[in-house]
């Protein structure tokens, strides 16, 4: 309980505004497999699948 408070004051000393939040939060699926399809404009689904690591199934529901 103690460390935890340590770094919670360390953390507030070093980002005294709360910029270390990450505000716009975790990319959804479909935006990781938007970029990639930017990224790889000739790319298949396969690659994509083993390049970013999702699911099959998502891949496949995001592909267009």
């Amino acid at each position: 309980a103690v460390h935890v408070k340590i770094m919670s004051s360390t953390r507030d000393i070093l980002y005294p505004d709360g910029e270390w939040r990450n505000k716009d939060g975790r990319p959804t699926k479909q935006q990781i497999i938007k970029e990639w399809q930017r990224q790889n404009p000739a790319g298949k689904k396969a690659d994509c699948i083993r390049q970013t690591g999702l699911a099959k199934h998502t891949v496949y529901k995001w592909w267009e």
